[in-house]
Protein backbone atom coordinates (compact mmCIF):
# COMPACT_ATOMS: atom_id res chain seq x y z
CA UNK A 1 0.00 0.00 0.00
CA UNK A 2 2.98 2.70 0.66
CA UNK A 3 4.28 2.06 -2.52
CA UNK A 4 1.15 3.73 -4.03
CA UNK A 5 1.34 6.42 -1.60
CA UNK A 6 2.92 9.96 -2.22
CA UNK A 7 3.02 11.73 1.07
CA UNK A 8 3.49 15.46 1.01
CA UNK A 9 4.34 18.51 2.93
CA UNK A 10 4.72 22.28 2.96
CA UNK A 11 5.61 25.07 4.76
CA UNK A 12 5.31 28.74 5.50
CA UNK A 13 8.66 30.64 6.49
CA UNK A 14 7.45 33.84 8.29
CA UNK A 15 9.67 36.75 8.66
CA UNK A 16 11.98 38.37 10.07
CA UNK A 17 13.89 36.68 12.92
CA UNK A 18 10.24 35.29 14.21
CA UNK A 19 11.00 32.21 11.75
CA UNK A 20 7.53 31.08 12.48
CA UNK A 21 6.99 28.09 10.32
CA UNK A 22 3.56 26.87 10.24
CA UNK A 23 1.16 25.39 7.81
CA UNK A 24 3.08 21.99 8.00
CA UNK A 25 1.06 19.19 6.42
CA UNK A 26 1.13 15.73 5.13
CA UNK A 27 -1.45 14.89 3.02
CA UNK A 28 -1.89 11.56 1.22
CA UNK A 29 -1.75 11.58 -2.16
CA UNK A 30 -3.51 8.44 -3.97
CA UNK A 31 -2.84 7.49 -7.19
CA UNK A 32 -6.10 8.43 -8.97
CA UNK A 33 -4.78 12.10 -7.81
CA UNK A 34 -5.32 14.30 -11.47
CA UNK A 35 -4.06 17.66 -12.70
CA UNK A 36 -5.82 19.62 -15.02
CA UNK A 37 -5.30 19.38 -19.04
CA UNK A 38 -4.57 23.23 -18.77
CA UNK A 39 -1.88 22.33 -16.19
CA UNK A 40 -0.69 19.09 -18.30
CA UNK A 41 -0.28 21.79 -21.30
CA UNK A 42 1.80 24.25 -19.71
CA UNK A 43 4.28 21.52 -18.19
CA UNK A 44 5.11 20.53 -21.52
CA UNK A 45 5.61 24.08 -22.80
CA UNK A 46 8.00 23.69 -19.83
CA UNK A 47 9.82 20.88 -20.57
CA UNK A 48 10.41 21.94 -24.16
CA UNK A 49 12.62 25.17 -22.49
CA UNK A 50 14.17 24.17 -19.28
CA UNK A 51 15.91 27.06 -17.43
CA UNK A 52 19.24 27.05 -15.68
CA UNK A 53 18.48 27.73 -11.64
CA UNK A 54 20.82 28.93 -9.12
CA UNK A 55 19.76 29.27 -5.28
CA UNK A 56 21.53 30.14 -2.01
CA UNK A 57 19.95 28.49 0.99
CA UNK A 58 20.72 27.71 4.60
CA UNK A 59 19.16 24.73 5.83
CA UNK A 60 19.09 21.62 8.08
CA UNK A 61 18.99 17.99 6.45
CA UNK A 62 16.18 15.83 8.38
CA UNK A 63 15.96 12.19 7.70
CA UNK A 64 11.77 10.90 8.56
CA UNK A 65 8.58 10.96 7.15
CA UNK A 66 6.29 13.64 6.04
CA UNK A 67 4.69 13.29 8.98
CA UNK A 68 7.81 13.93 10.56
CA UNK A 69 8.28 17.47 8.69
CA UNK A 70 6.14 19.70 11.24
CA UNK A 71 9.04 18.46 14.18
CA UNK A 72 12.01 18.84 11.56
CA UNK A 73 10.77 22.56 11.06
CA UNK A 74 10.33 23.64 14.44
CA UNK A 75 14.03 22.28 15.10
CA UNK A 76 15.34 23.80 11.85
CA UNK A 77 13.32 27.24 13.70
CA UNK A 78 14.39 27.00 16.70
CA UNK A 79 18.16 26.58 15.45
CA UNK A 80 18.12 29.28 13.29
CA UNK A 81 16.76 31.84 16.55
CA UNK A 82 20.16 30.00 18.48
CA UNK A 83 22.46 31.10 15.93
CA UNK A 84 20.48 34.33 14.94
CA UNK A 85 20.87 33.68 10.83
CA UNK A 86 20.46 36.90 8.80
CA UNK A 87 17.71 36.97 6.75
CA UNK A 88 17.18 39.74 3.68
CA UNK A 89 14.16 40.58 2.14
CA UNK A 90 11.54 38.39 1.62
CA UNK A 91 13.19 34.36 1.63
CA UNK A 92 11.30 31.97 0.45
CA UNK A 93 10.38 28.36 2.56
CA UNK A 94 11.65 25.97 0.85
CA UNK A 95 11.38 21.91 1.35
CA UNK A 96 13.83 19.67 -0.43
CA UNK A 97 13.87 16.28 -1.48
CA UNK A 98 17.01 14.92 -1.46
CA UNK A 99 15.97 11.48 -2.79
CA UNK A 100 12.46 10.15 -4.10
CA UNK A 101 10.25 9.46 -1.21
CA UNK A 102 7.46 7.06 -3.14
CA UNK A 103 7.51 3.64 -1.22
CA UNK A 104 9.68 4.70 1.53
CA UNK A 105 9.18 4.56 4.79
CA UNK A 106 11.89 7.10 5.72
CA UNK A 107 13.76 9.26 3.23
CA UNK A 108 16.25 12.35 3.67
CA UNK A 109 14.60 16.03 3.77
CA UNK A 110 15.90 19.69 4.06
CA UNK A 111 13.97 22.01 5.68
CA UNK A 112 15.30 25.43 4.73
CA UNK A 113 15.04 29.27 3.22
CA UNK A 114 17.14 30.81 0.24
CA UNK A 115 19.49 33.10 2.36
CA UNK A 116 22.91 35.20 1.25
CA UNK A 117 25.99 32.53 1.73
CA UNK A 118 26.98 32.93 5.25
CA UNK A 119 28.47 31.20 8.16
CA UNK A 120 26.60 29.16 10.35
CA UNK A 121 27.51 26.25 12.50
CA UNK A 122 26.46 22.24 12.30
CA UNK A 123 23.59 20.89 12.09
CA UNK A 124 22.42 24.06 10.27
CA UNK A 125 24.52 24.57 6.48
CA UNK A 126 24.78 26.72 3.89
CA UNK A 127 24.18 25.18 0.22
CA UNK A 128 24.17 26.51 -3.37
CA UNK A 129 22.37 24.16 -5.92
CA UNK A 130 23.11 24.81 -9.14
CA UNK A 131 21.09 22.79 -11.88
CA UNK A 132 21.61 23.60 -15.50
CA UNK A 133 18.58 22.31 -17.20
CA UNK A 134 15.61 22.22 -14.14
CA UNK A 135 11.75 22.52 -15.03
CA UNK A 136 10.15 25.45 -12.84
CA UNK A 137 6.67 25.09 -12.81
CA UNK A 138 4.31 26.81 -10.63
CA UNK A 139 1.16 25.08 -9.20
CA UNK A 140 -1.91 26.48 -8.12
CA UNK A 141 -3.91 24.60 -5.17
CA UNK A 142 -3.91 22.11 -3.13
CA UNK A 143 -0.53 20.92 -1.46
CA UNK A 144 -2.09 17.23 -1.57
CA UNK A 145 -1.90 18.15 -5.13
CA UNK A 146 1.94 18.23 -5.37
CA UNK A 147 2.83 14.70 -6.15
CA UNK A 148 0.39 14.53 -8.77
CA UNK A 149 2.52 17.90 -10.91
CA UNK A 150 5.61 15.96 -10.22
CA UNK A 151 4.52 13.08 -11.98
CA UNK A 152 3.56 15.10 -15.06
CA UNK A 153 6.48 16.50 -14.91
CA UNK A 154 8.16 13.03 -14.94
CA UNK A 155 6.20 12.07 -17.63
CA UNK A 156 6.43 14.51 -19.82
CA UNK A 157 9.62 14.60 -20.10
CA UNK A 158 9.80 11.07 -21.04
CA UNK A 159 11.73 10.32 -17.26
CA UNK A 160 14.71 12.68 -17.37
CA UNK A 161 13.75 13.67 -14.40
CA UNK A 162 16.31 13.27 -11.04
CA UNK A 163 16.55 14.46 -7.35
CA UNK A 164 16.62 16.73 -5.22
CA UNK A 165 13.39 18.31 -6.13
CA UNK A 166 12.66 21.73 -4.34
CA UNK A 167 9.61 23.09 -3.55
CA UNK A 168 9.40 26.64 -2.97
CA UNK A 169 6.31 28.20 -1.23
CA UNK A 170 5.05 31.48 -3.39
CA UNK A 171 2.33 32.45 -1.09
CA UNK A 172 -0.35 30.66 1.18
CA UNK A 173 -3.25 32.90 1.68
CA UNK A 174 -4.38 31.59 5.06
CA UNK A 175 -0.59 32.39 6.63
CA UNK A 176 1.06 35.97 4.48
CA UNK A 177 4.27 36.57 5.12
CA UNK A 178 5.37 39.58 7.59
CA UNK A 179 7.36 42.20 6.72
CA UNK A 180 9.31 44.41 9.51
CA UNK A 181 7.48 47.61 8.70
CA UNK A 182 5.09 46.72 5.89
CA UNK A 183 3.02 44.39 7.56
CA UNK A 184 1.81 41.52 5.73
CA UNK A 185 2.33 40.50 2.63
CA UNK A 186 -0.48 39.38 0.55
CA UNK A 187 0.06 37.60 -3.06
CA UNK A 188 -3.47 36.36 -3.69
CA UNK A 189 -6.52 34.53 -2.72
CA UNK A 190 -4.62 30.87 -3.94
CA UNK A 191 -1.74 28.77 -2.82
CA UNK A 192 1.12 29.01 -5.25
CA UNK A 193 4.33 26.74 -4.81
CA UNK A 194 6.75 26.53 -7.18
CA UNK A 195 8.59 22.90 -7.85
CA UNK A 196 11.96 23.21 -9.56
CA UNK A 197 12.80 19.91 -10.88
CA UNK A 198 16.24 19.09 -12.39
CA UNK A 199 16.31 17.05 -16.03
CA UNK A 200 18.86 15.45 -17.39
Amino acid sequence: MKSNRWLIGASLLAVPLTLGLSRIGAQEIKPQMEIKKAEISMIRSEIVAPRAVSLSVVSQEFTGSFDSVEESCTAFKNECLKQKVKLEGTPSALLILTEDPTGKDSFKYSIGFTAAKQKVEAPLRTQSFSFGKAVSHVHVGSYSELAAVHGAIRTASKERTKFPVIMKLVNDPKYPVKIPGRGELRRGPNIRTEMLVPIK
